[in-house]
């Protein structure tokens, strides 16, 4: 299965950690692929990502679990500026 349709399977803490652990592969598989190589600049991608959506409410993901918000938040982190 391929990261983001993990990502968009997570409804609980199993699902979260299920998806945490591949995308923790996906970093180890193929560092080129991220958009950040360093922490600071994944959490600042990250957190910008969660700022200017409300941590995704204005894209519609406020009646999601919160478990799959923090999915998205981490998802951010790779792929956002």
């Amino acid at each position: 299965m391929d990261l983001y349709q993990q990502l968009q399977d997570v409804t609980d803490p199993n699902s979260f950690l299920a998806f945490a652990r591949a995308l923790l592969a996906d970093r180890q598989a193929d560092p080129a692929q991220w958009q950040h190589q360093t922490i600071e600049d994944f959490l600042g991608a990250a957190l910008n990502w969660a700022e200017s959506t409300q941590l995704g409410r204005i894209q519609g993901l406020a009646e999601v679990s919160p478990w799959k918000r923090c999915a998205v938040f981490l998802y951010s982190g790779k792929v956002c500026d």
